[in-house]
């Protein structure tokens, strides 16, 4: 019995692969590759952003309530981005969470030297890199992390509100352990989101929602790193 026919036939049916491939295609899933580039490509934009809002903001005088109604903004685009349903609604959360956190960072690095400024800026983008390898390759989950990093963000929280209290009543209190907690704990969460995000399904949408919390976990080690090893004016 001749098979040619057979074979020649078959040879025209797609593979399993293709399958799956072309349905991943249809729900909007990416290569994983492209997946973390993504992830990658939107916080470098996030960070841009930011940087441009703070060149805009270095001058500025924030009062408290100004500091408020931009934390609102800040806090306002990472709802939109988590509660989105897709990802152009979801970028435009980051692009305002972004863009706000910026305002606030620029005043705040005008109280330091450019150069440890510059200085700082490299050590957290070493920082950044590492940490972010790190958790890309590391195979088993940390998801059992997430309670222990959330109790060390409620030390920080209470630590700081403490502060601000005490000063109210003339007590200055030295918080200096609270930066280098603060540093530990955000070097520990960059790891821990992008482990989380690479257990998500790889869609783009995903990815504009791993990045805004990287992002966030990147302005505050950079923040502590400063407040750590930074030169006042």
């Amino acid at each position: 019995m001749d098979n040619r026919g057979t074979a020649e036939s078959s040879s025209f049916l797609p593979s399993s692969g293709q399958i799956l491939a072309k349905a991943a295609a249809a729900e909007g899933l990416l290569p994983l590759r492209l997946y973390v580039g993504a992830i990658g490509g939107w916080l470098l934009a996030g960070l841009g952003l930011s940087v441009l809002a703070g060149s805009l903001s270095h001058g500025w005088r924030v009062t408290w309530w100004m500091s408020l109604l931009i934390l609102a903004f800040s806090i306002g685009g990472s709802i939109i981005t988590a509660r989105a349903n897709n990802w152009p609604t979801a970028a435009l959360g980051f692009v305002v969470t972004s863009s706000a956190l910026g305002l606030l960072v620029g005043p705040f690095t005008a109280r330091f030297t450019s150069a440890s400024v510059t200085q700082v800026v490299m050590l957290t983008a070493v920082a950044t890199v590492g940490l972010s390898t790190l958790g890309i390759l590391i195979p088993r989950s940390l998801a059992g992390w997430g309670s222990y990093l959330f109790g060390g963000l409620l030390v920080v929280i209470g630590g700081q509100l403490l502060g601000g209290v005490l000063s109210l009543f003339g007590v200055r209190v030295n918080f200096g352990w609270l930066d280098w907690f603060a540093a530990i704990l955000f070097t520990l969460y960059i790891v821990y989101d992008w482990n989380r995000g690479m257990r998500l399904r790889p869609t783009m949408h995903a990815a504009v929602a791993v990045a805004s919390t990287i992002f966030v976990d990147v302005i505050n080690l950079f923040v502590r790193l400063l407040l750590i090893f930074g030169n006042r004016h």
